[in-house]
């Protein structure tokens, strides 16, 4: 199925839907289902767009979906299938998959997930493949998390800067307050 990205091609010109009618003299409930997701650009409606702006490359807000996008917004989808169109910025593609969890962001051997779980990637450089240790949100409030973590032989200080970037943001995408964690020396 086609679409077409009329809301921002719209905003990009700075005009109203009443506008674009005026100019377009497409009816305002098409221009609104279309601009909305709810139905298809069919090729005459194309056309007319085309002949009104003859000199816009519309191919940069056309974008194929198998489903209309606003109807499932109930359902869970697959994170290509969520892309409305080429540049969409409503969500990043992650950087690799661990441990079944989406990856935002990664600062040295420390990730953040998209709902913010902190992965810890507990190999050192050694030979020896200790996988990942992952700190659910639950544990931010948790004042002697890195007292817990510095127990472990792979938790070092390259990891703990790492830890502490992103310790601070996996909070703010979890919505829990950051609590100060100070790293003993024993």
């Amino acid at each position: 199925m086609k679409f077409i990205n009329l809301k921002r091609f719209r905003q990009d010109r700075c005009l109203s839907q009443k506008e674009l009618v005026a100019i377009t003299g497409l009816p305002q409930s098409t221009v609104s289902y279309i601009e909305n997701g709810y139905q298809e650009v069919r090729e005459n409606q194309l056309a007319v767009l085309k002949q009104a702006f003859p000199d816009t490359d519309f191919a940069q807000y056309i974008y194929e979906s198998t489903s209309y996008p606003y109807l499932s917004n109930g359902r869970l989808h697959e994170i290509e299938t969520d892309r409305k169109f080429a540049g969409d910025w409503s969500r990043p593609n992650p950087l690799e998959r661990i441990e079944g969890m989406d990856i935002l962001m990664t600062m040295g051997r420390a990730s953040v997930s998209f709902d913010g779980n902190i992965v810890l990637d507990r190999n050192d450089g050694t030979f020896l493949n200790l996988g990942y240790y992952v700190i659910e949100t639950d544990l931010f409030s948790d004042s002697d998390l890195i007292y817990h973590l510095t127990e472990k032989a792979w938790f070092n200080d390259e990891l703990y800067e790492d830890f502490k970037r992103c310790y601070l943001i996996a909070c703010h995408l979890a919505g829990k307050r950051p609590v100060k964690q100070i790293k003993m020396d024993y």
